[in-house]
């Protein structure tokens, strides 16, 4: 399914990531504090190819993702699935 940041990005974002034990294991990992769990999380979610394909959308001038867009953009994505889900 395709999800789409205020920004304009499309990304598609993978639908059985909705119904995934172990993708409801990696969030709650994150909420205890593990915040390097983000990554894995990304890649679930969207897959290697839209991973990079965020990534690429949210580099600086400086020619590196910041870390603070790339989880920036992740919440804006999982606040959508959580909508989706209701």
């Amino acid at each position: 399914m395709k999800a789409v940041l205020k920004d304009g990005f499309e990304v598609e974002i993978r639908e059985e990531c909705l119904d995934d034990w172990d993708f409801l294991e990696l969030l709650n990992e994150i909420d205890e504090g593990n915040g390097g769990k983000i990554v894995r999380v990304a890649k679930v979610m969207l897959g290697e190819e839209g991973t990079n394909s965020l990534k690429e959308h949210v580099k600086e001038t400086a020619g590196k993702a910041s870390v603070d867009a790339m989880v920036g953009a992740l919440s804006e994505l999982l606040e959508s699935l959580s909508e989706l889900k209701n």
